[in-house]
């Protein structure tokens, strides 16, 4: 994520400071889709199941019995 910002920073830079033109297109899917990207990371993420004791006796028990 830290390149796209590098990135898009150069690109304003260029526009801002070095282009020459009249005027330009600025697609507004360039802002939506790393902030879409973003919030599906941390949606998509699967946290830790926090076990029982009675998971957890269990997982021990298979553990000892040797059925890991």
């Amino acid at each position: 994520m830290l390149s796209f910002g590098a990135v898009y920073l150069g690109y304003a830079f260029y526009l801002a400071f070095l282009f020459d033109g009249d005027s330009y297109l600025i697609f507004f899917q360039a802002f939506i889709v790393p902030v879409v990207m973003v919030v599906n990371f941390f949606r998509n993420r699967t946290p830790k199941p926090k076990l029982t004791d009675t998971q957890k006796a269990w997982r021990e028990y298979q553990k000892s019995a040797g059925r890991q």
